[in-house]
């Protein structure tokens, strides 16, 4: 599976010679805000790696989730706005990883097959989806979180497995 820890062990060097670094970049200061400069790049950090999403990114990765969790929940225009955003970029990321495959969940979802036949964005059926924080059932397998999860249920049998980390 995915996430076994055989399949996730080989991130643990890396993940640790980050947060390393995160420490060291405080090293000589008076004060630091642990939460902001620390933990909070942990996380984004080992889903970026997870998923395939380029480290330079991770900066737009950690703002999506402060305004999903902080700011869509009270504001649908936001929350909106948010999914645009989410939806353009993982797709245009699932449409690279077909053409450039490489070792990550990306790739693992943008290839999908089942019996040999690839898994297409138009796949209809019921997916658990997130929206604004919270999961919903979703038909419009269009958006990352529809496809992701409906690929990995496809190939694993555990779309949730998907959303569990997509939301921890």
């Amino acid at each position: 599976p995915a996430f076994s820890p055989k399949a996730i062990s080989p991130m643990e060097k890396e993940m640790r010679d980050y947060c390393r670094s995160l420490i060291a970049e405080l090293a000589g200061r008076p004060e630091a805000d642990a939460a902001v400069e620390y933990s909070q790049h942990i996380p984004v950090h080992a889903i970026c790696q997870l998923v395939g999403i380029p480290e330079s990114d991770a900066e737009m990765f950690r703002d999506w989730i402060y305004r999903n969790f902080q700011v869509a929940p009270k504001d649908n225009n936001v929350r909106r706005e948010l999914q645009l955003e989410m939806d353009t970029y993982f797709g245009a990321l699932l449409r690279d990883r077909e053409q450039n495959p490489k070792d990550d969940m990306a790739t693992l979802v943008a290839t999908s097959e089942i019996d040999g036949v690839p898994v297409d964005d138009a796949l209809e059926q019921r997916v658990a989806a997130i929206d604004g924080g919270s999961l919903e059932v979703s038909t419009d397998v269009r958006t990352l979180r529809g496809s992701i999860a409906a690929r990995f249920d496809a190939i694993h049998g555990d779309g949730v497995f998907v959303i569990d980390l997509l939301t921890s």
